[in-house]
């Protein structure tokens, strides 16, 4: 979760400012409540830990946890019996846990939150990825990992078929 508070409110801190909540208020007070949350999270990160990282690091630490997670969908995926449409859970059971609540929750919501349209400075052979989420670099690292993506893909298919397809 710190990840995406470094990524959303740091990282990519203007394009929140001027398409994100933030938006609504007027010229003035936008920026000075955006130099607040801005020092705010900047703060809290810090105290967490992951402030502590030079951005090269965390970049890293995120390709390291996202493959890490590809990994242990790609063993689920292969053990699962239910097919190419059933859903398959993270841990290689037969019924969902918390970790299947807590891992599809972060994914949808990092990736598929509706925000600015934003071009991600990473290309994966087929031109510019774009998404509309305030978190491009993870969304794009977790694009790159088929397991991921078919994990959310068939849940999402299941379980909540009457939203739109976040894909």
């Amino acid at each position: 979760m710190a990840s995406q508070v470094y990524e959303r409110f740091y990282e990519n801190f203007h394009v929140t400012q001027r398409l994100g909540p933030l938006a609504g208020l007027s010229w003035g007070v936008r920026h000075v409540a955006a130099f607040f949350v801005w020092q705010y999270s900047r703060l809290m990160l810090y105290f967490q830990g992951t402030g502590r990282y030079a951005p090269d690091e965390l970049k890293r630490l995120r390709r390291e946890a996202v493959g890490t997670l590809a990994d242990y969908a790609g063993a689920a995926m292969a053990k699962a019996a239910g097919g190419a449409s059933e859903p398959f859970w993270i841990l290689g059971g037969e019924q969902p846990t918390e970790a299947d609540f807590t891992l599809f929750g972060y994914l949808a919501n990092m990736c598929y939150s509706s925000g600015p349209q934003v071009s991600s400075p990473f290309r994966l052979g087929d031109g510019e990825l774009t998404s509309r989420c305030r978190n491009p670099f993870t969304t794009d690292l977790v694009r790159q990992h088929k397991p991921l993506v078919s994990y959310v893909e068939r849940i999402h298919r299941k379980y909540f078929p009457d939203f739109k397809d976040p894909l």
